[in-house]
């Protein structure tokens, strides 16, 4: 069972109990065991045992010969679970099998305290028996976290009862087991955190606070943070120091730890609280021409005075205990609460946004010819190629989802970054690197298959998303990543069995290498072959080049992200080709493309980190600052005219500006419903998108009405952002504030930017 259950035994997350016996001529010792042990009842002439690793797929034969009455057979059993098939002649033919589960030796202990003031900063000592790789994560109650000891253990659960059906329906063998791989998941992933939101102190104000006494209050903003994320090994004892936010909450803190298959989840909470505490219960986002009414949630020691402004009305009287106070708000606006008691007192600020308006940043990338000058507010210098791959791949890595190609495009970002700092090109904490690439190849595994890669966890292995992802993963290759290199060994074996041939894996194996047919293949052949086919290649490069507007492009053949993504690959071939001119026509068409630190996608910004790293290195890059020598050792933020001293000074300029996604404009078509536009408090509603046909990887976005939040995800979850798997995304939401709000979304293609779609709103009313 997944839930404990009277009497039973907890291991890996499973709770085992006994619900009879049967006679048998074999009698097992344990079900939780490192040897397997079967004592004979009745004596057998023949009999076969066969041990099988679902997560290794080896398999142990053994046969013995007269086994007489009282003799005991015993086994080493597989880590974590062994399935076991026995196969004999006694009296009569004797067929059993069972699973058997290898107990756990890792043991942890974790202390906190339990309970802080808001703001404080605290200690969390952990104890382990062996070294293990920990992950520590300490976040505000209300956000949503899938255990990742319990998806373990949920796959190990799926295992046995797949397991025991087969045996029910008399097809189960070693080969039947060995054709099924049975998907066990043995470490668990460890996803990389999105960026922390931390809680912001504002600035006090006048005037709000004068008719309670006071000349300034300063308010907090109510922002969910997660507090805390480390991975650290750990072999003995640990404190790690955390500082929670300043908003009164339940902090959960939970550790895993992962040594070998053993794994194990501790939980504790911590109280953050004081005498005087408020929260504004509000949604995220409302338009002008919506209303809903907002909630003031206090709780006081004994009586205190609570005030709370909205444009629309105001709040003003003595509470006691807790309770809350409600207020319409129409659409975007600031909340202001506050409340005193003896000395204590709290004061909150919530903004309401407008839905679809999102401040983004642009950013152009410049290569200065030594002497070019250059004239702007503001510019950043980079002292070398390698500084702006390390920003491209930490922009990179910040990118929502996680699909195979996704995440293999983050580790070859990472992977860029990791040889620069390896070759002493780049200063950066080494450990913390490592950190993040594991992290990754522990998701890579999730989409690793019997010697293939799906798109997404449970799908199906494809040689197209195989070929992708080894492309993405080849500057990591060998250097010292050893989970990694098997994956990519097992992954090149099978595609060489069946004979695939795909030049984009020329970096791996010279059999791999075809007919060119696109600029990626001229690049590979030319970058990763020897032979007289490379001038053949170049050619195809140069004469499939497009110039527009003083910059060239080179449409795609078969890159996932089309022309941005194929023009950093043929770029890399101009590069080392010399074709210095067409270079920086093109380095100049995707340089300008840069948005919020990042190509459109993960493929095309793993790609142009690619290109980067191709860039030679000055020795000293130097530039003249205002008529000022500057030697430039680190990233530098100048303003003023700059004339490049050394060749290819690498500059960037970047500006700010507000976009509003309801005006975007697109070709993707889709339909969305909700199962109900008219609830009441508590009510449960399904929501649906559907698109129309096969678009490569569609990725919604939901602005929920305010009077609505998602089930899933944690508290006031407003905003839906997830891919469409199977061409349905449904979500649960429920009504949880009186008002009229609308729903809205849109729906655009993850690799493919000219695909969009935006639906109407629908009009959502809960009384």
């Amino acid at each position: 069972s997944l839930v404990p259950v009277e009497k039973s035994i907890e291991a890996r997350g499973l709770y085992i109990i006994e619900t009879g016996s049967r006679a048998s001529p074999l009698l097992l010792n344990e079900v939780v065991s490192e040897k397997i042990e079967l004592k004979v009842i009745d004596s057998f002439s023949i009999l076969t045992v066969v041990l099988y690793n679902p997560l290794s797929g080896e398999i142990i034969v053994h046969e013995f010969n007269d086994l007489q009455e009282g003799q005991t057979l015993s086994f080493d059993s597989f880590k974590p679970l062994t399935f076991v098939f026995i196969g004999g002649l006694s009296d009569d033919i004797y067929e059993t099998s069972f699973a058997l589960i290898y107990p756990e030796k890792l043991k942890v202990e974790i202390d906190s305290p339990l309970h802080v003031t808001p703001g404080e900063e605290f200690e969390v000592c952990i104890k382990s028996n062996m070294k293990a790789r920990g992950v520590l994560i300490v976040y505000d109650s209300r956000l949503e976290h899938e255990s990742l000891a319990g998806k373990i253990a949920r796959n190990l659960y799926r295992n046995i009862k797949e397991f025991r059906e087969l045996k029910a329906k008399k097809i189960l063998s070693v080969k039947t087991a060995r054709e099924l791989r049975l998907p066990f998941l043995a470490r668990a992933p460890v996803a990389a955190p999105s960026v922390v939101m931390f809680e912001e102190a504002v600035e006090p104000e006048k005037g709000f606070a004068e008719s309670g006494g006071l000349a300034l209050i300063q308010f907090r903003k109510t922002i969910l943070p997660l507090a805390f994320f480390d991975v650290f090994e750990i072999d003995g004892e640990v404190v790690k120091k955390i500082k929670v936010g300043l908003h009164p909450t339940t902090w959960k803190v939970k550790f895993y730890a992962f040594a070998d298959v053993d794994y194990i989840e501790k939980e504790l909470s911590i109280e953050a609280s004081k005498p005087v505490m408020l929260e504004i219960d509000a949604p995220v986002y409302l338009e002008e021409d919506e209303e809903v009414l907002i909630g003031v949630n206090y709780a006081v020691e004994g009586m205190a005075r609570l005030y709370a402004e909205t444009p629309w009305g105001r709040v003003e009287k003595t509470v006691k205990g807790s309770g809350v106070e409600f207020l319409n708000v129409k659409g975007p606006c600031r909340i202001k609460a506050y409340a005193i008691r003896n000395g204590f007192a709290d004061a909150v600020e919530l903004e309401i946004k407008k839905p679809g308006i999102e401040k983004v940043r642009f950013s152009k990338l410049m290569l200065l010819d030594k002497y070019e000058e250059e004239y702007g507010e503001k510019f950043v210098i980079y002292p070398s190629p390698a500084y702006l791959a390390k920003d491209l791949a930490y922009a990179l890595i910040q990118y929502p989802f996680g699909c195979a190609e996704q995440t293999s495009s983050k580790l070859g970002g990472l992977g860029v970054v990791y040889k620069a700092v390896k070759n002493c090109i780049l200063k950066e904490n080494l450990e913390d690197l490592e950190k993040l690439i594991k992290t990754g190849i522990a998701r890579m595994k999730l989409f690793y298959k019997d010697g293939l890669f799906s798109l997404w966890e449970n799908g199906k292995p494809e040689v197209s998303v195989t070929i992708k992802v080894l492309k993405n993963l080849k500057h990591l290759y060998k250097i010292g990543f050893k989970e990694l290199d098997e994956m990519a060994d097992k992954a090149i074996s099978r595609l060489l069995e069946h004979n695939i041939k795909d030049n984009d894996l020329l970096a791996y194996d010279s059999r791999f290498k075809t007919e060119i047919t696109s600029v990626e293949d001229a690049v590979n052949v030319y970058l990763y072959s020897k032979d007289k086919d490379r001038e053949k290649a170049l050619r195809f490069i140069l004469e499939d080049v497009e110039e527009k507007n003083g910059t060239a492009y080179w449409r795609a053949g078969k890159s996932w992200a089309g022309i941005l993504e194929a023009t950093c690959e043929a770029l890399k071939a101009v590069y080392q080709a010399g074709y210095k001119d067409l270079f920086k026509k093109g380095f100049t068409f995707i340089s300008s493309k840069l948005i919020n630190g990042m190509l459109y996608t993960t493929s095309d910004t793993r790609a142009f980190i690619e290109l980067v790293s191709f860039l030679q290195s000055n020795d000293k890059t130097c530039i003249e600052l205002n008529g000022k020598v500057v030697e430039v050792d680190s990233i530098t933020v100048v303003k003023g005219r700059v004339k490049a001293l050394s060749d290819f000074v690498l500059a960037r300029v970047d500006y700010e500006d507000i976009v509003d996604l309801f005006r975007i404009t697109g070709k993707l078509k889709y339909s969305i419903e909700i199962s109900s536009t008219d609830l009441k408090i508590g009510d449960k509603a399904v929501l649906k998108i559907i698109v129309d046909k096969d678009y490569f990887v569609p990725i919604a976005r939901i602005w929920l009405p305010g009077n609505l939040t998602a089930l899933e995800g944690g508290a006031n979850i407003q905003v839906i952002h997830q891919p469409i798997k199977d061409k349905i995304l449904k979500v649960e939401v429920v009504a949880v504030r009186k008002g009229t709000a609308k729903l809205r979304s849109l729906v655009y293609d993850m690799y493919d930017s000219s695909k969009i779609g935006i639906s109407p709103p629908i009009r959502v009313t809960v009384s």
